[in-house]
């Protein structure tokens, strides 16, 4: 998810019960949301999470972004990666979405092998909500 998005997607993803462990949460400009009402699960503990955030975002700042990883890696989180983009701002990049794809491929391997630039939107946003 992208921003409010992104916080969704920490919020809902990294809680879920074993029996609908997500097979992976990416997160755009995102950060904790609710973070007193949030707490890892044991099956979150083990989704791998990609959050990718740009360092100069004047929105969600990159600070918040930084705060979300160690409160989320302290509760337990082992497989959460903070991806800085340099000089980013609350937008999405070329490069940004390729490393988004690479995360979904990895974590979801019959995702289209096309490289992200060489999709066009609607390629992109199909191979997205094909992952699911």
């Amino acid at each position: 998810g992208f921003s409010q998005g992104g916080a969704l997607s920490l919020f809902t993803g990294l809680q879920q019960p074993p029996e609908k462990k997500c097979a992976g949460v990416l997160v755009l400009s995102g950060y904790l949301a609710a973070s007193k009402k949030f707490t890892l699960s044991e099956a979150g503990k083990t989704t791998p999470t990609l959050h990718c955030h740009g360092t100069a975002d004047p929105m969600v700042r990159f600070s918040w972004a930084e705060q979300t990883r160690d409160a989320i890696v302290q509760m337990g989180a082992e497989n959460y990666e903070l991806r800085p983009f340099e000089g980013l701002p609350h937008s999405v990049s070329g490069e940004e979405l390729q490393v988004a794809l690479d995360f979904i491929r990895k974590v979801l391997p019959n995702v289209p092998q096309k490289a992200a630039q060489d999709m066009s939107m609607r390629e992109l946003k199909n191979a997205i909500t094909r992952a699911g």
